[in-house]
């Protein structure tokens, strides 16, 4: 694929997911304002609880699916038909084998929710309404190979506008069940049938647009690539071990030492947060199969060039992003839902710190991914699972802190572990230069954002209008200022109009 083709796809794919991402966005705060107003607090509490049971149980993915990409990128590049079959063969009996395993290991765990629910005895159905969100999540495992294809062949926005046509429907068909009254069972099977049929299509498709998935015999794989796949699989997994523990875990703890009804005021914050979190995560993302070819070119100094270019690229979505975060998350939430529904000052500000924490990771991570390092890495998010546990408990049983204390527990254990590690691993072993760089880069980052963070507050502090107009006026304020800032500091930035002109050869298009 040449240099232009990758930027051609990666633009392409940047732009649509980053485009369908804000429409589902959209789509799924219509979906969960129609589910406070039906349905409660307390269900909506129920259905995140069920959410990180379900993210627990995805452990058992192992990080196959990471490790297969990284694996598809070589066959890809030279049109090698034959280990592309081999590999996606071996996909689909891996992932058929994790479906029917989460299925167990999810029914095992039904006699066990009370421990997770207090008031576990008042809710009916409970079980019942478990068991359909449990198969809803087994299915998806049965047809999620086909996506990986996609994704390593830089067309991941097929699957994109896929996945937002099959959302908007299940939407639109769970608003007019609510309306009839028919309740949370109805709504899960629903999302039951539109998980399937979204499945099936893309399925079609992938088989449709890669025809020698059927056409060519299924050859052995060479013994060099099972060797690289096993080690990526079994570097990946620890990694799989950090992120489920560490963030699937959050409304467990919350659950357990605060309340139901707390999981579900914390689950709106989350939804914010973590829908503009997978936003950027999407624009920086659909570029990871254009690293992958530049890792498997073996050119350190272009490797470099790149990583600095997504670094910044990352850098200025988290820098508006948190901006606006810090401004209009509470006062958005009040205008959505009611002060009922805030959380204090000092949970919005740790919330929003978490993020920036994450964000400031995925540059790193995309690099981990894309040159296939997380052999190196393996026991990095087992150190970090351990220390998020023991902060988060302690914080919550000896401080009595709440939810400020699960997200304590998470900022102080990222900082302390994998924030540093794997920026480290993808300098010492990726692109071969030295760390104090990445550190030089990212305290100069980290000055900037913070900088313009407490600017931005304080001014905005000072504005006493309330309503839509008083949060717009906010938000306008804050990001003008914010850009007036980035726009002086890295108006002469090597990154900065490297990008400026793509962006002005993609205008002229």
């Amino acid at each position: 694929m040449s240099h232009k083709s990758r930027i051609h796809y990666s633009v392409l794919n940047s732009s649509i997911s980053g485009g369908i991402y804000v429409l589902k966005m959209l789509a799924q705060f219509i979906s969960r304002s129609l589910f406070i107003y039906f349905l409660g607090k307390e269900l909506l509490g129920l259905n995140g609880l069920f959410t990180s049971i379900l993210n627990m149980l995805s452990l058992t993915e192992l990080g196959i699916g990471t490790s297969i990409i990284y694996s598809l990128y070589k066959p890809l590049n030279e049109k090698d038909d034959h280990q592309i079959k081999a590999l996606m063969s071996l996909y689909k009996k891996i992932y058929t084998t994790i479906g029917i395993i989460v299925g167990i290991l999810g029914l095992m765990l039904v006699p066990f929710l009370h421990i997770f629910i207090e008031s576990a005895s008042e809710i009916n159905g409970l079980y019942y309404y478990y068991i359909l969100f449990l198969l809803n999540s087994v299915i998806s495992y049965f047809f999620t190979y086909n996506r990986s294809l996609l994704n390593a062949d830089q067309r991941s926005y097929i699957s994109a506008i896929n996945d937002f046509i099959f959302q908007l429907l299940v939407i639109i068909v769970q608003a007019f069940v609510l309306f009839l009254g028919k309740g949370y069972a109805f709504f899960l099977i629903v999302q039951i049938i539109g998980t399937l049929l979204s499945n099936i299509t893309i399925s079609i498709r992938v088989n449709k647009e890669f025809h020698y998935l059927k056409d060519v015999p299924i050859m052995k794989l060479p013994k060099e690539t099972v060797a690289t796949l096993k080690k990526n699989t079994i570097g990946n997994l620890s990694s799989k071990i950090g992120q489920i523990i560490v963030n699937g875990t959050d409304s467990l703890l919350i659950s357990i030492f605060v309340s139901l009804a707390s999981v579900g005021i914390y689950s709106n914050y989350f939804l914010i947060v973590s829908s503009v979190q997978q936003l950027c995560v999407q624009i920086t993302n659909s570029i990871t199969a254009s690293i992958g070819n530049v890792a498997v070119a073996g050119d350190e100094e272009h490797g470099f060039a790149v990583y600095k270019k997504h670094y910044f690229v990352s850098f200025s979505l988290l820098y508006f992003s948190s901006t606006s975060l810090m401004i209009a998350l509470d006062p958005f939430i009040h205008l959505w839902l009611g002060s009922s529904y805030l959380l204090s000052k000092t949970t919005m500000l740790a919330i929003v710190v978490n993020f920036i924490v994450k964000l400031f990771r995925q540059t790193p991570l995309v690099f981990i991914d894309a040159y296939g390092l997380a052999w190196i890495q393996r026991w990095k998010a087992i150190v970090e699972s351990i220390a998020n546990l023991t902060f988060s408990l302690l914080f919550l049983i000896v401080f009595d802190l709440g939810i400020v204390g699960v997200m304590l527990g998470t900022i102080l254990s990222s900082l302390m572990t994998v924030s540093w590690y794997e920026p480290y691993v993808v300098f010492k072993y990726g692109i071969n230069k030295p760390f104090g760089t990445y550190l030089r880069i990212t305290s100069r980052y980290l000055l900037i954002l913070l900088f313009t963070l407490l600017l931005t507050y304080s001014v905005n502090n000072q504005i006493e209008i309330l309503g839509i107009v008083g949060l717009l006026i906010r938000l306008s304020v804050g990001l003008v200022i914010a850009l007036l800032i980035y726009l002086i500091v890295f108006k002469n930035d090597d990154e900065f109009l490297s990008i400026m002109l793509i962006v002005k050869k993609l205008l002229k298009r």
